[in-house]
């Protein structure tokens, strides 16, 4: 439980700190950030703590769930439309 809250946490840290930096920051764009950051974040650090490492928590579980945000967020913002300003 305590791995699931700490993959959520950096996921939405993640998130909210790509929109930042890509300059998507209106109030749609931070949410969608830091969701697909958590999704992410849960389905990498599912993937490392279920194949590679099966423990309680692990930080390599922690930064593979990181980059999987990451990565998430990139292809979703990749294939996203560029909104009017």
């Amino acid at each position: 439980m305590l791995s699931l809250i700490i993959w959520c946490l950096f996921g939405g840290i993640a998130g909210a700190s790509f929109g930042v930096l890509m300059r998507r920051d209106s109030k749609r764009d931070v949410a969608l950030n830091i969701t697909v950051g958590v999704v992410g974040a849960l389905f990498g650090g599912f993937l490392f703590d279920w194949d590679i490492a099966p423990s309680l928590l692990s930080v390599g579980s922690v930064l593979t769930a990181t980059a999987e945000a990451v990565a998430l967020l990139a292809t979703v913002h990749l294939f996203q439309r560029p909104s009017a300003q």
